[in-house]
């Protein structure tokens, strides 16, 4: 056991504050998946999270966070029928795409323009 009480600058350190985890079996919080994460040049980093309803339903989540204001969560409903693998932010740090091994090619948006093989 260790002594959290040591000498620090002439003075003693007492511990202030303790956060204790609640301790989880691996297969509760282990997604089925890998998620998928990017972190933008404008610090925002967005991540993605499958939730599944009380009937079972799945929604797949893509969720996008401001580093500088952490408590405001977007959060936005995928429209991905397959599992997320793959966020990757513009060079600007603006927009977000996200894919899916689904063939597919959604449809170019004026904001977004796309190209597809």
């Amino acid at each position: 056991m260790c002594d959290l009480r040591r000498p620090a600058a002439g003075g003693m350190m007492d511990l202030a504050y303790v956060c204790e985890w609640e301790k989880w079996s691996k297969s509760t919080h282990c997604p089925s998946v890998p998620l998928a994460c990017a972190w933008s040049c404008r610090n925002l980093i967005a991540f993605t999270m499958d939730l599944r309803s009380d009937d079972q339903d799945l929604t797949r989540m893509i969720h996008i966070l401001d580093t500088e204001h952490p408590w405001d969560l977007h959060s936005i409903p995928s429209e991905h029928h397959e599992a997320i693998t793959c966020l990757e932010w513009d060079q600007s740090g603006s927009r977000l795409l996200s894919a899916t091994p689904e063939p597919s090619c959604p449809s170019a948006t004026p904001q977004l323009p796309l190209s597809c093989p």
